[in-house]
């Protein structure tokens, strides 16, 4: 005979698995037939705008002249800009599929000066084609691969200050089998800048993590809730005490998920700040529990 702790604790798994099971099975398979026969490449990518650096150098404290050339050239205006390049995409990009390797095309009047790939992630060489075209080699891109780039531009004329008007202007192009296009990916941080709610986001490894800990804490909790005897008795304080339980184990699991898996793990952050009350409260719960038990036992 099943224990009360194990019928709930199997109850919380089985329960959403029999309600959102058949979705989810219907789901992955209107997905799959949606992929056809042969799986589509994916390629993002995303452009974090352009510094000044000749102006970010022009301080009176740091006392620095940079004077910039190009054969022989001053170059008066001079930006750097951020981009990375990502196979979104569930099929790798072979070599052999690419006809026309990733371009990176510049409109008038900014030129582009050098493309440089960074060693973290996939390093790819640029070839210059002319002042406003830079080409890449052919390379393998597997799905979830980056190639982050730096990016030197400049033009003509007397120095400018940056603005958001005065910016260099990129397309992207390649010409891969079945690649449609490559898509503008929203800079990452204004995408975050802009949620004004609630932003949970998990995959892989980290939903595994997330459900463990859940789990893990979802059986501390019962446990802790039968020795106070709270969950001795079928009753509304007992489904209640669960289902308390059960929210703030799953709030506190997900903040631990994103404390080992996010962004900024284990560092000093905003989203790490955030996340500690629900740890917290979920500390606080279980030794709050414990001691009740201790007081309500003969």
């Amino acid at each position: 005979m099943q224990s009360p702790i194990l019928k709930t604790l199997l109850s919380f798994v089985g329960i959403p698995l029999a309600l959102f099971g058949p979705i989810l099975g219907a789901s992955m398979a209107y997905w799959m037939h949606n992929l056809g026969p042969v799986t589509p490449k994916k390629l993002d990518v995303s452009f974090w705008g352009v510094s000044d650096p000749l102006e970010d150098l022009k301080t009176e404290d740091a006392k620095i002249i940079v004077v910039a050339t190009s054969n022989g050239a001053n170059l008066e205006n001079l930006r750097i800009g951020q981009a990375v390049l990502t196979n979104n995409g569930l099929s790798p990009i072979l070599p052999s599929e690419q006809y026309e390797p990733v371009r990176i095309s510049s409109k008038a009047p900014w030129k582009i000066v050098n493309v440089v790939s960074s060693d973290k992630g996939v390093a790819l060489s640029w070839t210059k084609v002319d002042d406003y075209n830079f080409v890449s080699e052919a390379a393998l891109l597997n799905p979830s691969d980056n190639v982050f780039l730096t990016l030197y531009f400049t033009k003509p004329g007397p120095y400018t200050k940056k603005t958001d008007e005065d910016k260099p202007i990129l397309s992207w192009k390649a010409r891969i089998a079945n690649l449609d296009e490559i898509s503008n990916s929203p800079d990452p941080f204004k995408k975050l800048e802009n949620i004004t709610w609630l932003l949970i986001f998990h995959d892989g490894p980290s939903t595994v993590f997330l459900v463990g800990l859940f789990l893990l804490y979802l059986f501390i909790s019962l446990i802790l809730l039968r020795m106070s005897g709270l969950f001795s008795k079928s009753s509304l304080i007992a489904y209640g005490s669960v289902l308390t339980m059960a929210t703030i184990n799953l709030c506190a699991a997900e903040a631990g998920a994103t404390y080992t898996f996010g962004m900024f793990p284990f560092g000093n952050s905003p989203d790490n700040w955030v996340n500690i009350p629900p740890i917290a409260l979920n500390g606080f719960a279980f030794v709050g529990l414990f001691i009740y038990s201790r007081k309500s036992s003969p």
